[in-house]
């Protein structure tokens, strides 16, 4: 089994830091967001990293030439099937109330700019 070194740990535990650095601005903005959501921002963090590094793994044992964007990139096509709201932030703020999304719009379209 392939053994992870100190980069490619690294770089499984900021693999959501992008991600972070656009969802944060959203929920600044709003006074009020649901604790389903913050909650639901958390397990797909988690859950983002967790299956990252099993799939990073795997796939250092198979070629370990691999390099690690294209290792995200290939992760990244199946984990988002499964976890649409990760970079979908109209579904990942669904549950936030209208005029709170109005005060976040600027920030959620510089997230979807990034994330389609």
């Amino acid at each position: 089994m392939y053994e992870l070194t100190t980069g490619d740990i690294r770089t499984i535990t900021g693999a959501t830091t992008g991600w972070r650095m656009y969802v944060n601005p959203i929920l600044g903005s709003m006074e009020s967001v649901p604790q389903e959501v913050t909650d639901r921002i958390q397990e797909l963090e988690d859950s983002y990293r967790k299956d990252f590094y099993a799939f990073y793994r795997d796939s250092m044992d198979k070629d370990k030439t691999r390099l690690e964007g294209e290792i995200q990139r290939d992760f990244e096509e199946d984990w988002g099937k499964k976890h649409p709201e990760f970079f979908d932030m109209d579904l990942l703020f669904a549950a936030c109330d209208k005029a709170e999304l109005e005060k976040a719009e600027h920030f959620i379209n510089m997230a979807k700019e990034v994330f389609g």
